[in-house]
This record gives C-alpha cells, structure tokens and sequence, in this order.
C-alpha cells in the first residue's frame, strides 16, 4: 500500500512540476506578443484618426407606431341558462 501511495505522490509531483514549467514558458511568450501588438497599434493610431470622415448628427430618433391588440373573435353560440332547483325546508 504504501509503495503504490508513493508511486503515486511522485508521478504527480513530476506532472506538476512539468505543468509549471510549461505554464510559466507560455506566459513570457504571451506577454512579449502582447507588447509587439501594442507597439503595433501605436504606430497606426495617428493615420486611423485623420482618415475618419465625419458622421451625420441624428437630430430625432423616430417613434415607433402603436400596434392595436386583435381584436377577440367571439362565438355565434348563445349559452342558455340554467334553472337551479332550491328545495324547500320547512322549519318547525
């Protein structure tokens, strides 16, 4: 039992330890991209900003139109009514 334990413990120690190490190259080359995109998109900030054509100003926003309900279809059929019958109690 306690050979098969510290076989585990040391599998998982070496997968960790790789894990990290892995997670850690991968963060470095994110970050340097990063910084190549940003140094990037500086460069092209001030032709973006000249070649803007300047836009219509919106002076009223239309108003949607009111939709009536439909109206209900009601039937033909008449109902008819019904007679209730109440006994009569006399008391003495």
């Amino acid at each position: 039992m306690n050979r098969i334990f510290s076989l585990r413990f040391l599998g998982l120690a070496v997968l960790f330890s790789l894990y990290t190490r892995v997670v850690a190259a991968s963060d470095v080359v994110f970050y340097q991209e990063k910084d190549k995109k940003t140094v990037e998109t500086k460069q092209a900030d001030p032709k973006e900003t000249q070649v803007k054509p300047s836009q219509p100003e919106i002076k009223q926003v239309p108003k949607a139109k009111r939709q009536l309900k439909p109206a209900s279809v009601k039937p033909k059929v008449q109902p008819q009514k019904i007679k209730i019958v109440k006994p009569n109690i006399k008391k003495r």
